[in-house]
């Protein structure tokens, strides 16, 4: 999602690249478990910009009130980053480590 003349639209990734994140298993299964609790929110938005033909799309994670979460690009760019791909096996393994402990 991004914000287009002020209005919401769905848009591709930045520079119309996609990416792929490997991740372990129990991440998939913290994964289903939230859908089990909390279905997916269907999310109607125009496509590119405001005119653009609308699309939906199930948002996995969104508000109490069950609205979209609308976050500014700063705020993206301040939380995430890109770990370098020699650390990308080391990540997996972290993150791994913090699910398999949420599940016990």
């Amino acid at each position: 999602m991004k914000i287009a003349r002020n209005r919401m639209v769905f848009a591709p990734p930045k520079h119309r690249k996609t990416r792929e994140v490997l991740l372990p298993a129990s991440v998939l299964d913290a994964i289903k478990q939230h859908k089990q609790r909390f279905p997916a929110l269907r999310v109607t938005l125009p496509w590119e910009v405001p005119t653009g033909k609308p699309v939906t799309v199930g948002l996995l994670i969104y508000t109490r009130e069950h609205h979209q979460i609308h976050a500014d690009p700063a705020f993206t760019l301040r939380t995430y980053t890109h770990p370098m791909p020699s650390s990308s096996e080391r990540t997996r393994k972290a993150v791994d480590s913090v699910f398999r402990g949420a599940a016990t």
